[in-house]
């Protein structure tokens, strides 16, 4: 690497990580300290994501709590033919589409039914009734859009850091 590297942005990004790369063993530290400063850098934003859940959905039975429970955030980097950092949400729930406004479940009483004894029993899920209901939107694309440009900034300085160090 040149002496007067400057890092800015994704192809930069892939370039300071192919550099770590092939200096083999020596390049490990240099990698592992460039993957904790993107750790570092999302985590303000995955904890204001995880925040919103519970701000943005129902309630009334028990979705919110479920939500923030079960959803995984994420910072994943890539260096290969798509450079990037990307926050990743997993979880048991349609995500992008929760985070477009909608939230599809099935209508109250419509999961289970009464024998002809009275015994409830659970009704196929071909037979539920599913409803939309819209929900407020951008819970999970407003903050990180507004994260943005202090996430770029953190690892745009962890980057020239591990440049610096790099170069020796």
């Amino acid at each position: 690497m040149p002496d007067d590297v400057t890092i800015t942005g994704a192809e930069q990004f892939q370039q300071l990580a192919k550099r770590c790369k092939e200096m083999g063993d020596e390049g490990k530290g240099f990698r592992k300290e460039l993957n904790a400063g993107v750790q570092r850098s999302t985590k303000p934003v995955r904890a204001e994501i995880k925040a919103n859940i519970g701000r943005t959905f129902p309630h009334r039975g028990g979705l919110s709590a479920e939500m923030v429970k079960t959803t995984k955030l994420s910072a994943r980097s890539a260096t290969g033919t798509n450079p990037g950092v990307r926050i990743v949400a997993k979880g048991g729930h349609d995500i992008y589409s929760m985070d477009k406004g909608e939230l599809r479940h099935p209508a109250l009483g419509t999961t289970t039914r009464r024998t002809l004894r009275g015994k409830k029993v659970p009704r196929p899920r071909d037979k539920w009734k599913w409803v939309a209901q819209r929900i407020r939107d951008g819970w999970f694309s407003k903050p990180a859009e507004q994260a943005l440009p202090a996430v770029q900034a953190e690892i745009s300085r962890v980057m020239d850091d591990v440049a610096k160090r790099i170069e020796g």
